[in-house]
């Protein structure tokens, strides 16, 4: 994790100073801020990282106007992990239609990769076991320091850690979806807005 760590500073510092920006405040600002979630993630060998590298090789090739390569890594964060799919509406928001192409058929592709080693029918259980692991939002009571995490605990009747709660509201399962989804909308629209200028003219 380490490793991946010093290599996303060091393609996120490249993509800075391609920019023309001093590389300072935007570069190692945000890795003192964060951390003590570095630390967490490579204390507990979580693949975390390995996504966030995978997102700044995105980027870097990006810049670098390789689309096919931006797609790629994108497709690749994305099977691991929902999160990176920020990336996705944020080259919709672009219209970079060419990364979001390669991105949705690099996706469709390495989803029936596990097809060579399970088959098509027991990849397809898995894709139909994974998805409603995702669509049950009360099916996750890992204590940890996500989004979803926080907004499940605190305002729901699902309990911390020893049976502890700490439900500022009694939600219900509708509305804690609401919440979640309401939430990653706002922070959507602000990325965009952020970054509503291209970075190549």
């Amino acid at each position: 994790n380490i490793f991946f760590i010093f290599l996303s500073l060091k393609l996120l510092l490249n993509i800075i100073e391609k920019q023309g920006i001093d590389k300072f405040i935007p570069g190692f600002l945000p890795v003192v801020f964060t951390l003590r979630f570095f630390l967490n993630n490579s204390t507990l060998g979580q693949i975390n990282v390995i996504i966030l590298y995978l997102c700044v090789l995105c980027l870097y090739f990006f810049v670098n106007r390789k689309d096919f390569y931006a797609g790629l890594f994108l497709s690749a964060a994305v099977t691991i992990k929902l999160t990176p799919l920020l990336l996705f509406i944020y080259f919709l928001y672009k219209r970079e239609f060419r990364i979001v192409l390669y991105s949705i058929i690099g996706i469709v592709f390495l989803f029936f990769v596990p097809s060579i080693v399970l088959g098509i029918k027991g990849n397809l259980a898995a894709l139909a076991e994974y998805s409603g692991m995702v669509k049950n939002i009360y099916d996750s009571t890992y204590l940890n320091q996500s989004l979803y995490n926080t907004v499940l605990h605190l305002l729901s009747p699902v309990p911390l850690w020893n049976n502890i709660t700490i439900n500022i509201f009694q939600f219900s399962e509708i509305q804690i979806r609401i919440v979640i989804y309401s939430l990653f909308g706002i922070i959507s629209l602000l990325f965009a807005y952020l970054f509503r200028n291209k970075i190549l003219q």
